[in-house]
């Protein structure tokens, strides 16, 4: 039986609604945010009881300043999941975060009061062992963490071929990676004419902290999401590769891919068209309306709920939705 590949999205900002402070986000991060942790949750919980069945969840991951503040299913759930008192031996959370300094970087940007990062601040992330002191980050090493992910795509994309189990898969693999790439590759352009038309080399070794801490906001925002879009496109890759590989190690998992809406839809078409789709996916009807702030707690319990169908039932393939 063919593995259920499902792809949620949950919380995650529109690029075009990015000028809304991190502050009034914060305040909408409460009771809904938690309900849908604690639905997510009791699924997991309830799905160990009525099979054996294992589920690979793929997450991404924030930096932990940021993960103290988000109550959310994206950055919690496999701190949430450690807590319980029995283990779920059938569940797995992986973070697949390939975007390590230039999200800590967005975490400074993206603060609107300048005066709660301090230059002497740590920054840290889950799984990264040193993290990175505000005052010394400086603008050469988003140059040289750019190369990281190049070098580790083009790794990634000679495995991927690796697993492929025919010409036409390896075409498609081909043609996503170089999307991908093409992608990333232009968005850094586009980051190194912005840096130039404030004065500031790409290679600079002068702090970004110091550089842009009496930036208004909307010139901070408008570097954040350059960087965003610089990185992003490794990430969506990893995930493409990810699922797909997951995908080829075993007919008898579920995977599931939280993420933000602009990542799913950047690689539900690749995995749709390089994996036998009509076989992964399922159906679900498009109704949820623009701007509605993230999934339904009824959605999140089935979602987690979802096992691989018999033909005669098709799985959930939750909304993708933006939070507006």
């Amino acid at each position: 039986m063919q593995a259920v590949i499902v792809i949620a999205t949950v919380r995650e900002l529109s690029n075009n609604n990015r000028l809304i402070e991190l502050h009034d986000f914060h305040k909408s991060l409460h009771t809904s945010d938690l309900e849908q942790l604690e639905a997510a949750v009791k699924a997991l919980v309830d799905r160990e009881k009525n099979t054996d069945r294992p589920i690979h969840i793929l997450t991404e991951s924030a930096v932990e300043q940021i993960r103290t503040h988000y109550a959310s299913i994206l950055c919690s759930l496999k701190t949430w999941l450690c807590c319980l008192d029995d283990e779920l031996a059938n569940t797995t959370v992986e973070s697949i975060e390939t975007r390590k300094l230039s999200g800590a970087v967005g975490y400074i940007l993206g603060a609107p009061n300048r005066e709660s990062v301090k230059e002497e601040h740590h920054i840290t992330m889950k799984n990264f062992k040193n993290g990175w002191l505000v005052g010394k980050i400086v603008f050469n090493d988003l140059y040289t963490d750019f190369r990281t992910p190049q070098e580790t795509a083009q790794q990634t994309y000679k495995d991927l071929l690796m697993i492929c189990d025919s010409e036409q898969e390896k075409i498609y693999v081909k043609q996503y990676y170089n999307s991908f790439m093409d992608q990333a590759k232009l968005e850094f352009i586009k980051y190194g004419d912005f840096l130039k038309e404030s004065d500031i080399d790409i290679c600079s070794d002068q702090s970004i902290y110091k550089m842009t801490y009496d930036w208004d906001q909307k010139k901070r925002d408008q570097l954040h999401y350059l960087l965003v879009y610089c990185f992003s496109p490794f990430f969506d890759f990893n995930a493409y590769f990810r699922i797909i590989s997951l995908h080829k190690q075993s007919s008898s998992l579920d995977i599931v891919f939280v993420a933000g809406s602009n990542h799913c839809w950047e690689i539900k078409s690749p995995l749709i068209d390089t994996l036998p789709g009509e076989e992964v996916y399922g159906k679900y009807n498009d109704t949820l309306p623009q701007g509605f702030r993230g999934l339904s707690v009824d959605l999140i319990y089935k979602l987690f709920q979802t096992e691989s169908p018999v033909k005669e039932t098709p799985c959930i393939l939750p909304n993708f939705c933006t939070l507006f």
